[in-house]
């Protein structure tokens, strides 16, 4: 809460143990930081005369029986900047003007534990550099080199990345084509959230652990969105039209969705058609008997999965439905699993640590495999050129930074950065270095759906009114960072939620804050101009100590760069409660 006078009250929530208290610093801050005093981003939904009028699920805001509804309103919102005004980049904008680039399908791929620097692995990067240090003189040998750059080859052909190997560049293939971000931070390094937060185009509730599923998740997600596209006028399976056709969503992972209410989770996100372990281990399932034994203790290898995502396309293509198949790949999941325990040798010296990251890049070179396998399905059913490929990773892994083996309680920079690809044949390859968050891959997808004119004039009205609904900015038009000397803020609600909140701002990407939710865990600042490898982040248990420290060390622009952090996180997660109509008194108040 902020004090009139300018003077800010961070209110820390505490939650653990099931035990709500509060605690209050009075911190002296500068009295211009009152800018979102009494603010707040929700207000009555938009009125669209194609919004149907019964209930919709995830469009619950729009009841006509709630005259009191509210939704998040991304025009009012003070901390959004949209760029839907700006021109979708040349190098697209050329590629949909050719009418080549259709969408019939979309596959979205979440990647467990996939760092943004091994998607793909680059030489001469941190990784390659921390298994070279494996080795003798830090020479390795011709073989292993040649075992890496062959590592993750299908992630190089999907970005369209030069990753220094010059013998394999993109496998010997032309780049596959679409955005690669290389810059991007998950909306939470807890994978439930985390998945809440790319399919939803959300920021994930700031308490522990899976309490999306029971909360108002407060935008539509993306099922939501194509079941209301499905909905409209026009929508027939008796056309060749792929544009009218309505849509079919589906959920797939190979391991078990029993871990923390997952299995409640996906059907609130729109998903009433899954494959999991649970499901696909039944004697009665279409491709029992599995091809291998459990490889982990969550279940099998993702290739599990291969006969049913091509079941899913020829159905699709059959009956006349466009296919949204969402796939959760678990094998790069500790302790990093293969079939038959086939490892080969990447790290050198192999004590503790580098046995498990030898584990782990093994098992990054599975799903790349796993990742060419889906490719020639798409292939072989004839859909490769009429699919949209998203790929992010659910978060990344410090394992060779600290050894951390999960992102439990780690404010690492190595656990926040992931890929997002958005790939198709017909896209040119765009890197795009600017800031962004795995909460702007939503609005993108339905931005390009409607920039490809892979809709109709009834849906492609549904899609542009929806776009507009959703924090993130597109990722095909120009990333804008700040506006009015405001920046984006990119937030990442940390496993396992209720601990640490990180902030940085797009503006200013190399800093980083971690802010403590809980007493007895220390702030958290880094710069990673200064330190790349966050060795040495500065920690302080007052904010106003952690200012001191900065103030001897940074010019007045840092300084004020953690006021505004400070300031607008303590706004942000009150707001964040409103939002998914959380209230934590009444929680502990019950308990």
């Amino acid at each position: 809460m902020v004090a009139s006078s300018g003077a800010l009250y961070l209110d820390y929530p505490v939650w653990g143990a099931h035990v709500w208290h509060g605690r209050y610093q009075f911190l002296h801050i500068p009295k211009h930081y009152n800018y979102l005093n009494g603010t707040s981003s929700l207000y009555p939904p938009p009125k669209w005369s194609w919004m149907p009028k019964d209930p919709v699920p995830g469009f619950g805001d729009w009841n006509k029986s709630d005259s009191h509804a509210l939704h998040y309103d991304a025009l009012k919102s003070p901390l959004h900047i949209s760029n839907l005004q700006e021109p979708v980049l040349e190098l697209i904008q050329k590629a949909l003007a050719d009418g080549n680039v259709k969408i019939k399908h979309v596959i979205l791929l979440k990647l467990e534990s996939t760092r943004a620097d091994v998607f793909p692995l680059r030489k001469e990067s941190f990784m390659f550099e921390r298994i070279a240090k494996s080795y003798k003189d830090q020479q390795i040998p011709y073989d292993v080199q040649q075992r890496i750059a062959n590592l993750t080859s299908t992630a190089e052909y999907l970005t369209g990345s030069a990753t220094g190997f010059t013998n394999n560049t993109h496998g010997g293939r032309k780049a596959y084509g679409g955005l690669s971000a290389t810059n991007a931070y998950t909306t939470s390094t807890y994978t439930l959230k985390s998945v809440a937060g790319t399919v939803c185009g959300v920021n994930p509730l700031v308490v522990d652990f899976n309490r999306e599923w029971k909360q108002h998740i407060y935008q539509p997600c993306l099922p939501h969105v194509f079941d209301m596209f499905s909905r409209q006028p026009g929508i027939s399976n008796k056309t060749d039209d792929f544009t009218r056709w309505p849509w079919h969503s589906i959920w797939m992972q190979s391991v078990t969705d029993t871990y923390d209410n997952q299995g409640k989770l996906t059907p609130v996100l729109g998903y009433n058609d899954k494959q999991t372990k649970e499901t696909i281990e039944k004697p009665s399932a279409k491709h029992f008997p599995l091809q291998s034994k459990e490889i982990n203790y969550y279940g099998y290898a993702d290739t599990e999965l291969r006969e049913y995502i091509r079941d899913a396309i020829i159905d699709a293509e059959r009956e006349h439905k466009r296919l949204f198949l969402t796939h959760l790949t678990g094998t790069t999941h500790h302790p990093w699993g293969l079939p038959n325990n086939t490892f080969e040798q990447i790290m050198g010296k192999l004590g503790k640590k580098n046995v498990e990251l030898n584990r782990y890049l093994n098992s990054l070179g599975f799903v790349d495999d796993w990742l060419e396998t889906i490719l020639e399905i798409l292939k072989e059913e004839g859909v490769a050129n009429e699919t949209l490929l998203v790929m992010a990773g659910d978060h990344g892994l410090s394992l060779p930074n600290n050894g951390g083996i999960t992102p439990y309680d780690n404010p690492h920079a190595g656990n926040f950065h992931v890929p997002i690809v958005l790939a198709h044949p017909h896209l040119p390859p765009v890197e795009i270095s600017a800031p962004v968050s795995s909460n702007q891959i939503v609005p993108s997808i339905i931005d390009l759906l409607v920039e490809s004119s892979s809709l109709n004039n009834n849906t492609k009205r549904v899609a542009t009114d929806i776009r507009s609904l959703y924090e993130g900015q597109s990722l095909i038009r120009r990333q804008i960072t700040e506006k009015e000397n405001r920046p984006v803020w990119h937030f990442t609600v940390m496993n396992t939620g209720g601990s640490w909140l990180a902030l940085r701002s797009a503006a200013r990407p190399e800093l980083r804050l971690v802010i403590p939710l809980v007493n007895d865990v220390e702030w958290r600042f880094s710069d990673l101009q200064k330190d790349p490898n966050e060795l040495n982040p500065i920690l302080r248990f007052k904010l106003a100590d952690l200012a001191s420290t900065l103030k001897a060390q940074y010019d007045e622009s840092v300084l004020h760069w953690l006021w505004d952090a400070a300031y607008v996180a303590n706004w942000w997660v009150i707001e964040n409660w409103h939002l998914y109509q959380y209230d934590p008194f009444a929680e502990h108040d019950n308990k």
